[in-house]
């Protein structure tokens, strides 16, 4: 083994969505792996000596609408599993939603004919309740995961399951917000892989949940949305959002359907 398959093993670990203190430490490790074998007399060098691994992007770009485009394809739509996860990403994007967020969500909170949702804003105490505009794509989307969800929980002990919870597993229970982050890892992964970026880009360039909503807010910008428009929508807790909250939810879901991609 030499200084390079020590590095590409650091560099595999960084696709795999790793974390750099969790890189740190294995790499700690096989440094204390070669450095026994040294003593030992069973190898004359210590090849991960000299290996570092490299930290990720601090400003990281966001995702560009087309990429946003390639990642809603990439669930599969006639299964459970590929309807739900697909919708979970239109909902994070499209209404640029928190993990915490789109985890609360119930049935209830869902207004399809009018392409709206009720969201339990924790960031802005002063208007716990908020309108987040759905486009037509996340609309869909829904439709079609309800339809699957529905399919799934016919035959499950309604004791058994959260009845009222949006999204669910296949057993019927409410997701957990490390299975959404895996989920939005996995994807994010298969896009950077299609792209090539995986040779060239960390894995914390596009990391989590967050990322789609970090896009939602730049998109929504590049199109020409005020900020008040854009505190609002995301639910942010600022001067802006308490102005904003005050216009009408039919007014705020008329301009979020002219700026936002996918709208």
């Amino acid at each position: 083994m030499e200084a390079e398959h020590v590095k590409a093993f650091c560099e595999h670990l960084a696709v795999e969505g790793r974390q750099p203190r969790t890189i740190t430490r294995k790499l700690a490790a096989i440094r204390s792996l070669f450095r026994f074998l040294q003593c030992a007399g069973v190898r004359p060098d210590n090849p991960a000596l000299g290996v570092r691994p490299e930290e990720p992007a601090s400003d990281p770009a966001p995702l560009t609408p087309q990429q946003i485009r390639s990642l809603l394809q990439l669930p599969e739509r006639d299964s459970f599993t590929g309807a739900r996860n697909r919708a979970i990403l239109e909902l994070l994007y499209g209404a640029g939603l928190r993990l915490d967020e789109l985890l609360a969500l119930n049935l209830s909170h869902l207004d399809l004919a009018g392409e709206r949702l009720q969201v339990q804003r924790q960031s802005t105490p002063d208007t716990p309740s908020s309108v987040a505009p759905l486009g037509a794509p996340g609309t869909a989307a829904l439709r079609d995961y309800l339809l699957q969800r529905a399919e799934v929980l016919v035959d499950r002990e309604m004791t058994q399951v959260d009845a009222g919870a949006l999204f669910v597993s296949a057993r019927g229970r409410r997701l957990r917000p490390r299975t959404v982050q895996r989920i939005v890892e996995r994807y994010l992964r298969v896009l950077d892989r299609s792209e090539g970026g995986w040779k060239h880009e960390r894995a914390r360039r596009r990391h989590g949940p967050g990322t789609l909503r970090a896009a939602c807010e730049r998109h929504l910008v590049d199109a020409g949305a005020d900020a008040g428009l854009v505190a609002a929508l995301l639910g942010r807790r600022s001067v802006r959002v308490a102005v904003a909250a005050t216009v009408d939810s039919e007014d705020l879901v008329a301009r979020y359907r002219k700026a936002h991609p996918r709208a």
